[in-house]
């Protein structure tokens, strides 16, 4: 566990971005993708009409009697994993990626046989998906991101690495993993987190401010650590680490109450509306109903 999460965290922090540019780049070639039983994936050319169209590709499941659009407006096309044997998962996984510094993409987990059948997630920096290894059945990570929380810039991004798991015929969360080490590898540091917590108290309490001064009133280290608690069932871990490193007096003055629930309720609600919880659910994690009471409190 610790291993692919190590991993992945180096991935995320080595993480850049290539938009393809006219006389830079050549699009991706048209043709056959992914050759199967009874079908394939093709990469084919956009409608016309397009600002892009010399780069713009699409998807497509061809078979003998029909051809299925999967979608299209990609920068980028690429297989992420093909089933091999008797493992389990569809016949072949194939990311399409609109490009952009965003990461936006589209997922397809495609099936030919006994029939055509295709599911798709869409998401944010869903550029960097990542197949775990090992194991009979599919494994991946995929980003669930906290973007622009306290209003900290596009490029201030959390990205935590949320494991799923192939069953049945699609993706549900990978309990196994989720729960037997922390999603967060950031390690437990109680002053960057009072430091980054007195930063927020000084900036929002009294004045307000939309976008903060202080860089560390963004609180990106404690937001990672806290989430990542808390997407791995630690939830109840989270809120008391919070409790134990919210300051409790400024410049001499006592806090008014009230400040840590607000930050609490925000980190929860932050969760809850990610469209991973909305498709996986939040069964599979222990203590997810402390996250939801906290979503629920007053802004």
């Amino acid at each position: 566990m610790a291993v692919w999460l190590d991993r992945l965290g180096a991935l995320l922090a080595s993480l850049v971005l290539l938009t393809p540019v006219a006389g830079a780049a050549q699009p991706a070639p048209l043709g056959s993708l992914w050759r199967g039983k009874g079908g394939e994936v093709r990469v084919v050319a956009c409608p016309p009409g397009g600002d892009t169209d010399a780069y713009c590709r699409a998807l497509a499941v061809t078979t003998a009697t029909r051809t299925i659009r999967l979608g299209g407006g990609y920068m980028s096309v690429k297989t992420l994993w093909q089933r091999d044997g008797a493992r389990s998962g569809p016949d072949v996984l194939v990311l399409g990626d609109f490009g952009g510094s965003g990461g936006d993409a589209d997922l397809f987990a495609v099936t030919l046989t006994p029939e055509v059948h295709v599911t798709k997630w869409t998401g944010e920096r869903f550029d960097i998906v990542a197949v775990r290894p090992g194991g009979p059945a599919l494994r991946l990570t995929l980003p669930f991101d906290i973007e622009y929380f306290n209003d900290a810039p596009h490029a201030g991004v959390i990205i935590l690495p949320l494991p799923v798991i192939w069953s049945g015929n699609s993706l549900v969360l990978d309990r196994r993993a989720l729960t037997t080490g922390h999603v967060s590898r950031r390690t437990s540091d109680p002053a960057v987190m009072r430091r980054e917590l007195r930063a927020w108290v000084a900036e929002r309490l009294p004045h307000g401010r939309d976008h903060p001064k202080d860089p560390d009133a963004y609180t990106q280290a404690s937001v990672e650590r806290l989430v990542g608690l808390m997407l791995s069932g630690h939830a109840d871990e989270a809120r008391r680490m919070l409790d134990r490193n919210w300051p409790q007096r400024l410049d001499g003055q006592e806090i008014l109450p009230g400040g840590e629930d607000r930050f609490w309720s925000a980190i929860c609600r932050a969760v809850v509306t990610h469209h991973l919880w909305r498709t996986f659910g939040p069964a599979g994690i222990p203590h997810a109903d402390l996250i939801q009471r906290g979503a629920a409190l007053p802004a």
